[in-house]
């Protein structure tokens, strides 16, 4: 049960609860059962990171990629956690971009949709980067070894 991870607090405002009952000393033995709910809640079930989806923006094809976030203009985000979608939307080189990135609620995978001019002019692209796996815990991905893991793309017939 969510109560469960709860922890009251008080406040200025009155009490205010937070989920704060867990322990990340835990994750490497056995959980106390006051500890359990908070660290069922904490704990990302895929505990390796799947990989990272983004976009790789050019002020003319074919030139380095931008590196400065600041190029991005009128930035706007919405995350509707009902459905489990989140809208980007901004301005790059003066044309807008959006992106819709959807969640499937049951498996790690993820969908998305990119609605701008830039796709076309070569301005704009996906990049999709695997890191490989770490050996601790907390440390979940390696970015430094490329060499240690291959990827393959493969479009369906």
């Amino acid at each position: 049960m969510l109560a469960d991870a709860m922890t009251t607090y008080d406040s200025p405002r009155g009490p205010v609860q937070y989920s704060d009952k867990f322990d990340m000393n835990s994750m490497s033995g056995e959980i106390l059962e006051e500890f359990r709910a908070g660290a069922w809640l904490h704990a990302n079930p895929q505990r390796l990171d799947l990989g990272r989806i983004g976009l790789v923006l050019r002020p003319e094809a074919g030139v380095p990629p931008e590196q400065d976030p600041a190029v991005l203009e009128d930035p706007v985000q919405c995350l509707d956690l009902w459905a489990g979608t989140i809208t980007s939307v901004f301005t790059y080189a003066g044309h807008q971009v959006r992106v819709t990135t959807v969640a499937d609620p049951h498996r790690a995978r993820v969908a998305f949709r990119i609605e701008s001019d830039l796709i076309a002019t070569g301005q704009a692209a996906v990049a999709v980067r695997f890191p490989y796996a770490s050996d601790g815990f907390f440390a979940t991905s390696d970015w430094t070894a490329p060499d240690k893991h291959t990827t393959l793309l493969q479009r369906p017939p």
